[in-house]
């Protein structure tokens, strides 16, 4: 792109805060200046309101003169940018400021961009993923969001970057693996596995590690360590892929070393030659280190043996169908890439698949996938009101309908105009609410799309429920859960919880995830009526006789007593997890990825 969008400028956001023109440092001035500038790179080439401008920066108290110290931020920074550029990258719109830019000129797209390269080629190309990785991760020049360690604003986005950045370095120990690398992983492994000791997928890579360099001792003694520490601190053993590897490394399975045309790959580039791995059939070492993301092979070997025992397995990609009960698996329906929101209505079960933008209606009966849309943008959240399925477009402020009879695909709608972002859906049977990342909470009538009644909410809502006659947001920057009376106009209290993940209403309470536990609340008089451990939940499904909550990253299940408020059992299920819900007495669980 030409000037007009600055391409002489960079910037940079994984570290302190860096903005480079023409190869050259610029400084841009005190931390609150700084702050703002990254709040519009988060956005960027979005608009930004002043308003959402003062909520990020100052949070619950602002000073009188906030607005016009943002202007006073933003004219600072138009001089200190906009020499060095024609045009200038930050320009005013109707509702605030936004900034223009190449994607490619902040560091966090790039680092983005990378890291998908390389899942691309992960299979079939290690050596060519984890160059494109090892590019990634030397993008990084710190904490993520360095400056503004005391800007609660930017811990939510730099936990989430620091998990992504986490992440790709295990694909990269993958990718490694994978090319023979495997003696000089060790002392990176060890130290990963020090800093982040309740992840399995590094333990894994470094049992396989130590394994391939003659040291099988320590890995089973790796292990060992391993298992005591999951069963002491979470009361739960090492998952299925953990085990059997351990398993596979007692009987020395020849499927866990490198076949001869991958150590000739790994010599050469170890010697520095480029080169593409061997053509034809997959050696053993893809089927143990990438297939399903790290040493996950040994979760297939496992689904195979439960298959020939005539069991019902899960499998990536589908959605599972458990009895609370018993947590016997019933079913396993394939649906499309990547599962992620799910809706349960009397006519069927709908599943979200962000991997190939699609919905997908699941018959309850046959349990099979019976109707599928192709959705403009990744579905981001479902809701059921009444007949209609609406479903969230991705990040670009616009909503899809889905109506049963007849049967159709409405084209999007956005309901504010002018407002980009994720959008959040809370609905009943009666209602249809919308929270917009202006701030904006929208009552929409279902036929005729318009707007019922509107509140102004907190700023950058995470979870959105209703839940008659309250509407219950949280706020990202106040970490706060906020219940709202649409026929009062305004908040009528506000609990600090925590960053909340997902909520949910039932047997008479409101449940929320945060800090790692779930609370209960009583709606009427806002009391916290119990707290339960449940690390990392991020979805909840509530029933007359249980409740369930799901780890997404770490693919467990928690159920609770509502009788108790106690945690009576943990699922373990191997794979990422999207959403759950309840259906009488059967648990549907979207199921993504293996970890």
């Amino acid at each position: 792109m030409g000037r007009s969008r600055n391409a002489g400028l960079e910037f940079g956001l994984l570290g302190p805060m860096q903005v480079r023109a023409a190869g050259e440092d610029l400084d841009v001035g005190v931390v609150k200046q700084r702050a703002l500038l990254a709040l519009l790179l988060m956005h960027l080439n979005e608009p930004v309101s002043t308003d959402r401008l003062v909520d990020s920066l100052w949070g619950e108290a602002p000073p009188p003169t906030a607005a016009k110290m943002v202007h006073l931020f933003v004219s600072r920074l138009r001089k200190r940018l906009d020499a060095t550029v024609d045009g200038g990258p930050i320009r005013t719109t109707p509702v605030g400021y936004v900034l223009r830019a190449e994607s490619s000129s902040l560091d966090v797209y790039r680092f983005e961009e990378l890291v998908q390269a390389a899942r691309g080629v992960l299979h079939d190309r290690p050596a060519d993923a984890a160059a494109s990785l090892r590019k990634a991760l030397e993008l990084w020049r710190g904490p993520a969001f360095a400056d503004f360690a005391n800007e609660p604003f930017f811990a939510t986005e730099a936990a989430r970057l620091e998990e992504r950045r986490v992440t790709a370095t295990e694909d990269l120990a993958d990718a490694e693996l994978a090319i023979g690398r495997h003696a000089e992983l060790v002392g990176t492994l060890e130290a990963l596995v020090t800093a982040h000791p309740l992840r399995e997928r590094l333990r894994g890579q470094l049992m396989l590690a130590l394994y391939r360099s003659g040291r099988q001792a320590e890995a089973l003694a790796a292990y060992r360590l391993t298992r005591e520490r999951l069963v002491d601190e979470l009361g739960i053993e090492p998952g299925r892929t953990l085990q059997e590897l351990h398993a596979a490394m007692l009987r020395q399975a020849p499927e866990l070393d490198l076949t001869d045309d991958w150590q000739t790959t790994a010599a050469a580039t170890a010697n520095g030659q480029a080169g593409a791995p061997p053509r034809g059939p997959r050696s053993h070492r893809s089927h143990w280190v990438i297939a399903a993301g790290t040493i996950a092979a040994v979760g297939a070997v496992g689904a195979t043996m439960l298959a020939n025992r005539g069991r019902v397995t899960l499998n990536a990609n589908s959605v599972g169908l458990l009895d609370p009960t018993s947590g016997r698996i019933l079913s396993d329906v394939e649906v499309g890439q990547s599962p992620g929101p799910l809706v349960i209505t009397a006519r069927g079960i709908w599943v979200g698949n962000q991997g190939d933008r699609t919905v997908v209606k699941i018959d309850p009966v046959s349990r099979r996938v019976v109707t599928t849309y192709g959705i403009p943008s990744v579905p981001t959240a479902l809701a059921a009101d009444g007949s209609t399925i609406w479903v969230a477009d991705g990040y670009s402020g616009t909503i899809s309908r889905i109506v049963s009879r007849p049967s159709f695909l409405s084209s999007p709608f956005r309901p504010e105009p002018g407002v980009r972002g994720r959008v959040l859906l809370a609905a009943s049977r009666n209602a249809f609410w919308v929270g917009l990342t202006d701030r904006s909470l929208l009552e929409l009538d279902s036929g005729s799309l318009r707007t019922r009644r509107s509140l102004l909410g907190g700023n950058l809502p995470g979870a959105l429920l209703y839940a008659a006659p309250y509407l219950w947001e949280t706020a990202g920057t106040r970490a706060s859960l906020v219940r709202l009376d649409p026929d009062g106009g305004g908040p009528t209290l506000r609990l600090s919880l925590g960053s909340v993940a997902a909520l949910a209403y039932g047997d008479g309470a409101v449940w929320a995830s945060a800090r790692d536990r779930l609370w209960r609340i009583a709606p009427r008089s806002g009391r916290i009526l119990a707290s339960i451990p449940a690390p990392g939940s991020t979805s909840i499904a509530v029933g007359p006789r249980s409740i369930w909550a799901a780890s997404a990253g770490a693919g467990v299940l928690y159920e609770i007593d509502p009788r108790t408020n106690e945690l009576v059992r943990t699922r373990r299920i191997g794979y990422q997890l999207g959403e759950l819900a309840l259906a009488g007495d059967k648990l549907w669980v979207a199921i993504g990825s293996s970890i």
